[in-house]
C-alpha cells in the first residue's frame, strides 16, 4: 500500500488527476495494487469544513484500488481540538 498527501493551495489548479497519476506510478513501482490519496484542500475560497470532507474509493483502469479524501484544512484543527478536550 501506497500512501500520499498533497496540500492544495490557492495557486494551484486542481490536483486530483495529477496526484492519482502520481500514486498509480508509485504503486506500480512497489509493486501494490492499493493506495490512499488524502488532499487538504487549503483555499481560503474553499467550501465549509463540513461539506468538504469526503471519502471516494475507486478502482482504476490499471486494477489499483484508491482510497481519495478530501479535507478541508480547517477540519485537521477542528478534530484535534475536539479529541484534546475528550469530545
Amino acid at each position: 500500500m501506497a500512501f500520499k498527501l498533497k496540500a492544495w493551495v490557492e495557486e494551484e489548479r486542481d490536483p486530483l488527476m495529477e496526484e492519482l497519476e502520481q500514486l498509480e506510478r508509485y504503486l506500480d513501482g512497489f509493486g501494490k495494487r492499493r493506495g490512499t490519496l488524502v488532499i487538504f484542500d487549503r483555499r481560503p475560497n474553499a467550501k465549509p469544513s463540513l461539506e468538504r470532507i469526503s471519502l471516494t474509493t475507486t478502482q482504476t483502469e490499471k486494477g489499483h484500488r484508491l482510497n481519495i479524501y478530501w479535507l478541508n484544512y480547517l477540519a485537521k484543527h477542528l478534530l484535534i481540538n475536539e479529541t484534546s478536550q475528550g469530545v
